[in-house]
């Protein structure tokens, strides 16, 4: 690289990490994202790596995560939604896990949503009355193009991590802490459907995203709040913080204060954006800290544009 461009790539790649420096922590699954030693790495040895070795990287971490979750049939619920945009292999790891242990489980994929799809898999678990088991798995690492100095794909791969997690629908009673869907909504944003893109090419998954993403999520977000029966000043919020600045911008609009969102504030610092998997965990860092009763707006954005959001309540608990 000649000086003048190595002077212009820091001069770029100091100014994406001033603008992600609220993300303390990232997680990844993969080793390959956590060093430089690229004569070692699985994914990254090339200029450019196949999507067949992309998934075949992602089908092996899921696979494993399946069999964590259920060593065995008593473990299944009648039914497993698997969530993820990150990686697409037939049959699935949860297929192979319900094949491996000679289980009547059904699975049924829901893929390519974005960030936002934990609001529609919670929605579509609700039609069931049996027990379902939400599975979230995005190893957005594995799409990574560390040998890349555009701008936008430096800010994706400062900002986006994996996340692996589980969570539980059901009709029943809960015997725990819980929360009960009052309400969910969805809108599509006119006009924006060029400013956030995600699509398979031949090495890998490819996202686009403009700078103009949270102006505009801004301008929306309080509209589409009102949809919900609360009242906002009393409402804790989940907000998927597809960046730092979604987060604040939101919160400004919304005129929300410290104590509404600051689990949003600290999955993003401590996990990074893990795309669908991240509301999630947020629920699960808000849950145990909740008041019996109180109620939650989780909102997330995604391809589209798409504003998605859920009003919930706590129930259980003390």
């Amino acid at each position: 690289m000649e000086p003048s461009a190595q002077v212009a790539f820091h001069r770029v790649f100091d100014r994406v990490m001033k603008g992600l420096g609220e993300i303390q922590y990232r997680s990844h699954y993969s080793p390959d994202a956590t060093h430089t030693n690229w004569d070692k790495t699985e994914l990254f040895q090339e200029s450019t790596t196949s999507i067949e070795k992309r998934l075949a990287v992602f089908d092996r971490y899921t696979s494993e995560a399946f069999g964590r979750w259920y060593k065995n049939t008593s473990e299944l619920p009648p039914e497993i939604l698997h969530v993820t945009c990150t990686g697409y292999i037939a049959p699935n790891a949860a297929e192979k896990r319900v094949s491996q242990l000679e289980a009547s489980t059904r699975v049924t994929p829901l893929y390519h949503s974005g960030c936002f799809a934990a609001i529609p898999a919670v929605r579509e678990a609700g039609f069931r009355q049996h027990a379902v088991d939400i599975c979230h798995t995005e190893m957005c690492s594995v799409h990574f193009r560390p040998g890349s100095c555009e701008l936008d794909q430096m800010v994706i791969q400062g900002l986006f991590a994996d996340g692996f997690i589980r969570y539980r629908s059901s009709a029943e009673q809960p015997q725990r802490e819980s929360f009960r869907v009052l309400q969910s909504e969805q809108h599509i944003l006119p006009g924006t459907s060029h400013m956030m893109t995600w699509q398979p090419g031949s090495d890998g998954f490819e996202m686009r995203l403009s700078r103009e993403v949270p102006e505009w999520i801004g301008k929306s977000v309080s509209g589409f709040v009102d949809r919900f029966n609360c009242e906002r000043g009393k409402t804790y919020f989940a907000i998927h913080p597809g960046g730092p600045r979604i987060v604040d911008t939101v919160c400004e609009r919304l005129k929300l204060e410290e104590w509404q969102f600051s689990s949003s504030k600290k999955v993003l610092r401590e996990y990074g954006n893990m795309s669908s998997a991240t509301l999630p965990f947020i629920w699960r860092e808000m849950l145990p800290s909740l008041p019996t009763g109180a109620q939650v707006v989780s909102l997330a954005f995604g391809p589209g544009l798409t504003l998605s959001g859920m009003l919930m309540q706590k129930e259980g608990g003390a």
